[in-house]
């Protein structure tokens, strides 16, 4: 897969400035599944080769004279064929929530969202892994996930409240030092 990146131009008109890939590119990884920009930085989520691999998210910045550059790649530190890692991203100043909805014990799909920070021009280091402690196997928490300010919302699609024989959503609201469970 590959990252497209546009401009608004003078004009009104919109252009390509960018087309980004990975070094590291394989076929079937699912590269540019997930994007989130902020500034001169941008994510991009590569979930993996039909699944059986982890997945990943790559850093890429803005360089002065408007190149970008990959700068990262971020892995679960407990990765897992299969988890999704990268699936969904949101992108906020110097942090990075990471959804991985099929992570959890023993294949259960309970799902997880991985939250990176860094300091300006530093590496990116994982902050916290937060997981849904009620969730059921095949919940997906981590399906979506949006940064604001110091809250985390994480969606879980499949959870055990059935309305007319289907499973329904949820979404949980995380602020920082919040009381969902905190792995770290």
């Amino acid at each position: 897969g590959s990252a497209h990146v546009f401009g608004l131009q003078s004009d009104g008109t919109w252009k390509q400035t960018a087309k980004l890939l990975t070094a590291d590119a394989a076929q079937n990884d699912h590269f540019g599944g997930a994007v989130s920009v902020a500034v001169d930085q941008l994510v991009v989520g590569a979930v993996g080769p039909g699944g059986s691999k982890p997945g990943a998210v790559y850093g890429f910045e803005r360089k002065k004279n408007g190149d970008w550059q990959q700068s990262a790649k971020l892995v679960s530190p407990d990765a897992q064929a299969n988890d999704r890692f990268g699936q969904s991203v949101d992108l906020g100043a110097n942090q990075v929530a990471i959804g991985a909805p099929w992570a959890g014990s023993g294949g259960s799909k309970t799902g997880a969202v991985y939250l990176f920070t860094r300091k300006p021009n530093g590496p990116w280091t994982l902050q916290s892994k937060l997981v849904d402690a009620g969730a059921e196997s095949g919940a997906f928490f981590g399906h979506s996930v949006v940064l604001s300010n110091a809250s985390v919302v994480a969606a879980s699609i499949m959870t055990d409240c059935v309305v007319a024989g289907d499973r329904g959503g949820q979404v949980i609201l995380c602020r920082a030092k919040a009381a969902i469970h905190n792995e770290h």
